[in-house]
């Protein structure tokens, strides 16, 4: 009985201490991580390549070993078809070079294209934090 409460005790302990590490605050308050060798004024920029890695835009956004990041093309075979990823490069014509904030928004949380055409059936992806 003794040894039943030790490890009840034990994982409790354990289950508090990653309850806090999950929900700590971070000091940086959302705050993009300075990139070596980023000029001070490419803040923005800083804050972009830290989401799309944060994010793991590659892995959906890039076929691997084709030299073009971002394109879309990537083919999900799924019992209804497949469908392929989009190309969120900065392309104006091709890709969301051409989106507002309002329209990129829209794209990401709403699964909808700036001409309106719905983005497949795997949109919208789950929100992601301001």
């Amino acid at each position: 009985m003794k040894r039943i409460f030790i490890v009840i005790v034990a994982l409790l302990i354990i289950g508090l201490i990653a309850v806090l590490a999950l929900n700590r605050t971070d000091s940086a308050a959302g705050a993009a991580p300075a990139i070596a060798g980023a000029p001070a004024a490419a803040a923005l920029v800083a804050r972009g390549e830290y989401l799309t890695k944060a994010a793991d835009c590659v892995a959906c956004h890039t076929v691997p070993e084709s030299g073009k990041p971002f394109a879309g093309g990537v083919a999900f075979k799924l019992p209804f078809g497949t469908i392929y990823s989009t190309n969120i490069t900065s392309d104006p014509t091709h890709g969301i070079g051409g989106y507002s904030d309002e329209e990129f928004v829209r794209a990401v949380r709403e699964g909808v294209r700036k001409d309106g055409q719905h983005l497949y059936p795997p949109s919208p992806t789950p929100p992601i934090p301001p």
